[in-house]
């Protein structure tokens, strides 16, 4: 299992480390961890679980990930 810091994880998913805040603050986004210490982690298989958690069937057949899914939260 690999873990993410918030910086891995904002360039992973093509955003700023303050969407990955503000999505945090609003409770939504992919699960983080916390540590003792304050600091973000993610799980790589949270992320793309959470990203897989927006496709769907489009008109042409193919599976997409829901575009604009997550960009009103940033």
């Amino acid at each position: 299992m690999e873990y993410l810091n918030e910086k891995e994880a904002a360039v992973l998913l093509r955003r700023e480390v303050s969407t990955l805040q503000k999505w945090r603050n609003k409770s939504v986004g992919p699960k983080f961890i916390r540590d003792p210490l304050g600091c973000i982690w993610y799980r790589e298989s949270d992320i793309n679980e959470w990203m897989l958690s927006g496709e769907k069937e489009n008109g042409n057949g193919a599976d997409k990930v829901q575009a604009g899914r997550y960009r009103d939260w940033e």
